[in-house]
């Protein structure tokens, strides 16, 4: 029997101590057991992996999302859950009522055409900026001007591929260039390095601009610190999408093997005349043959796919959208098996989700931008000084819809009424602001009366009773109901 050598890999462990008993962790220990799986795990910086990997991740992932309808589906879903039709509202919170509506107006007007081409809306930026979340790990775009551009900000924005961020090869050697961004010694972001656009069809490689990081947008999400690019969000389920796609081709394979090689002849009799096994004979269809003596014919039965193949594509479905929260009957979009309860209930985790993602792009991007618009607006006089005082943003998201948008409408009215609901949010999440709401209602109110209609009905779903012009009327039938109920009594 072989025994174990201590190791000594503790100089503070007492003299003959038991290595194996004073290990805290099982996992860190290493056997030949587990060797194989944790062969490349090794402990270093997230920039030193990203220099070697994140271009061919990026490769992968744009392939799996070009290529594969259920990857496709699943970015696209959750681009449309984050973004909605309209995208967020912005509600400026200060002292002055005129002033917060003419920075929001402003910031509409820019936002309808954001991008320097005249292409792309606010809300398309975004769409790409979630797309390339998922397949690039980052979003970037140039801060740049249009003397020709509509309206009193001429800023714009320039929509850049993130593979156009990357070193050249003058600074590869540099400590403070790191996969193309340039960084101060506390690691804040100075420039970055932008690889010059695609001439008539290739990519001039022989060349890059140093951008100040003041006219960079630049997002992605921090997984470790000091980590200066982001890692595609469909990385941790690339290995799995390629284990699916290939058992899929290998079921199918399967299946038309048995499909094809419909009937076999096989013979147990030992005077039957030899057949060459590589030799095949044609059957016509719907007629009745017959065979040489002694051989029999066999037909295949198809086992593929076995009966747990749904089964299994579901749970590996799951591993896809899991990075996200996403459910599985928001990546498969299909709730056959789902109650109302099981689907909000899943849905609950998948929306805390959506709103994380939704602040952080608020917090992260759209607030600078929203700044660098107002400032421009205030010194190009189209907008005034702003007033003292704390001046705040609000982004309103639109909501996924409800699964019983009756429950959901009793709920939010329940809320407005017991106060945890302001009338603000509510209409936010909608894509609607408070000022035109109110404006509206006015507006057909006046409508109404004029064309001698009833009011709208008011919360609770009932209309207002109609108001009596002729209040001697009222007084009239008060002293009737009186007067009968003094009778009564007597």
């Amino acid at each position: 029997m072989r025994t174990r050598r201590p190791e000594r890999d503790d100089p503070e462990a007492p003299p003959g101590a038991n290595p194996i008993a004073r290990r805290r962790w099982e996992a860190a220990d290493t056997n030949r057991l587990n060797q194989a799986h944790w062969q490349n795990a090794v402990e270093r910086s997230i920039n030193l992996d990203l220099q070697e990997k994140l271009a061919t991740l990026r490769a992968r992932c744009s392939h799996e999302a070009s290529s594969n309808p259920m990857v496709e589906g699943v970015i696209t879903t959750h681009t449309n859950d984050v973004v909605g039709k309209h995208g967020p509202t912005l509600q400026v919170q200060s002292s002055s009522t005129e002033y917060n509506e003419a920075r929001e107006r402003g910031w509409r007007e820019w936002w309808a055409r954001p991008d320097v081409n005249g292409k792309l809306s606010g809300v398309d930026l975004l769409r790409l900026w979630v797309r390339a979340l998922w397949i690039c790990g980052e979003y970037l775009a140039e801060l740049t001007v249009d003397p020709q551009a509509k309206g009193p900000v001429k800023t714009r924005l320039l929509a850049l591929h993130a593979s156009r961020l990357a070193t050249p090869p003058a600074q590869a050697g540099g400590a403070d260039v790191i996969m193309g961004v340039r960084l101060d010694p506390n690691g804040k972001p100075l420039a970055y390095h932008i690889v010059k656009a695609l001439v008539t069809g290739r990519s001039s490689m022989g060349g890059s601009d140093e951008k100040p990081a003041a006219k960079i947008v630049h997002g992605f999400r921090r997984t470790e610190p000091d980590q200066v690019r982001g890692c595609p969000w469909l990385a941790p389920s690339l290995q799995v999408i390629a284990d699916l796609r290939d058992y899929d081709d290998q079921v199918l394979d399967a299946a038309r093997s048995a499909a094809d090689q419909a009937v076999l002849l096989y013979t147990d009799h030992p005077d039957a005349e030899y057949v060459c096994v590589n030799e095949s004979e044609e059957i016509e269809r719907r007629t009745t043959s017959t065979m040489p003596p002694g051989w029999k014919a066999y037909q295949l039965t198809p086992q593929q796919p076995s009966t747990r193949y749904v089964e299994y594509r579901e749970e590996r479905h799951r591993e896809i959208g899991r990075p996200v929260d996403m459910p599985l009957m928001s990546i498969r979009l299909d709730s056959r098996r789902y109650n109302y309860s099981s689907a909000r209930f899943d849905g609950q985790g998948y929306a805390r989700g959506l709103e994380t993602l939704q602040g952080w792009l608020g917090t992260e991007t759209l607030d600078r931008l929203e700044e660098l618009v107002a400032r421009e607006a205030t010194l190009a006089g189209a907008l005034p000084p702003p007033p003292p005082g704390e001046i705040g943003r609000v982004w309103g998201w639109p909501k996924r819809p409800h699964v019983d948008p009756k429950k959901e409408a009793d709920a939010e009215r329940l809320r407005l009424e017991n106060g945890t609901l302001t009338y603000t949010d509510a209409l936010a999440a909608y894509n609607l602001d408070l000022e035109t709401v109110l404006a509206q209602r006015k507006r057909e109110r006046e409508m109404l009366e004029a064309a001698g209609l009833p009011p709208l009905p008011v919360a609770g779903g009932s209309a207002p009773e109609p108001v009596d012009e002729d209040p001697d009327e009222e007084d009239d039938k008060a002293n009737d109901k009186a007067d009968a109920d003094d009778a009564k009594d007597e």
